[in-house]
């Protein structure tokens, strides 16, 4: 399984796990070893508001979702409708009577890239009551496809733009960078995206074109983004201190703002450090929040700092 399946099921099973859904990832199809990428049950009742509109249309029900980091070509759809029908037998097996066509459940497979060959093989159209972007193939089992280049940017679509390649994907970060922090998508995502950055270039490998792109794309989405985050978080600080009239309304304001950017570059954040950051002065929390910009671990922040962390 490659890093695109991994990040994909990642983004996927942290938006519509928090939601409250199942989401069951490398599920297997048993009529010989196959795995779907995510396998998606909703809650009961109406979704949560918070669920990303795109995907509150997509899941209606039990679905499978497949995620291809290109253009899927003829034969990978066919393995995916193949994929689709066994899981539909297997699931057919615990019915009375059994029937396969009453056990199959939609399938979406999200695309990269542009499959123009293999959607035409299949007689694929866009699909009555989306946008573009989405199309179902011809015929009775139910294999959705989502070009992820054609979706509009738009802020529904944006947790699949994140799936991405190239100027979508840098796209969809600077838009996720400007939406408010409460936002579901963004209090969800921005973990998994530190952590996936986090753990490419932690791998000393050779990265993948695709695996290279992300590192690429993000690299100067976080730089801007943990620089925004520093400076609203010291006039948030200033200000504090200016309305309480004394230096400790500063010192707090700084050192919110630097576990904030501990968390977003670096993840967790060990109570020993949070406590050393909030006994800190101003001088020593000025000169954190510059090194957190290159940083790439913990000691690297909080070097020839006397106690260290």
């Amino acid at each position: 399984m490659g890093w695109y399946a991994t990040f994909g099921k990642d983004v996927l099973g942290a938006l519509l796990g928090g939601l409250g859904w199942q989401v069951r990832t490398e599920e297997e199809v048993r009529t010989e070893p196959q795995l779907v990428d995510l396998w998606i049950v909703p809650g009961p009742g109406a979704a949560p508001r918070e669920a990303p509109g795109v995907l509150r249309s997509m899941v209606q029900g039990p679905c499978a979702i497949e995620l291809d980091s290109g253009a899927p070509d003829v034969d990978t759809l066919l393995s995916h409708t193949r994929k689709l029908l066994d899981w539909a037998h297997v699931r057919s097996l615990g019915h009375e009577p059994a029937s396969v066509s009453s056990c199959l459940a939609p399938m979406w497979v999200i695309a990269a890239g542009r499959p123009h060959k293999a959607l035409g093989a299949f007689e694929a159209r866009p699909m009555q009551g989306f946008a573009r972007g989405f199309y179902e193939v011809a015929g009775p089992v139910p294999l959705h496809v989502v070009v992820v280049p054609d979706l509009a940017a738009v802020p529904e679509t944006l947790p699949l733009r994140l799936l991405g390649r190239g100027r979508t994907l840098k796209r969809a970060l600077a838009e996720l960078g400007d939406t408010q922090h409460d936002r579901y998508e963004k209090r969800v995502l921005l973990p998994v995206l530190v952590r996936h950055r986090v753990e490419l270039l932690g791998r000393g490998e050779r990265l993948d074109p695709h695996e290279e792109a992300f590192v690429m794309n993000t690299q100067e989405w976080f730089e801007q983004y943990e620089r925004k985050l520093r400076e609203q978080a010291r006039e948030e600080g200033r200000d504090e201190g200016r309305e309480e009239g004394r230096e400790e309304g500063r010192e707090e304001g700084q050192a919110m703002a630097l576990l904030r950017l501990l968390r977003l570059k670096l993840g967790d954040v060990p109570a020993a450090v949070e406590a050393r950051v909030r006994g800190a002065s101003l001088g020593e929390l000025d000169l954190w929040l510059e090194r957190i910009l290159t940083a790439d671990s913990l000691d690297d922040v909080f070097a020839d700092s006397g106690r260290g962390y």
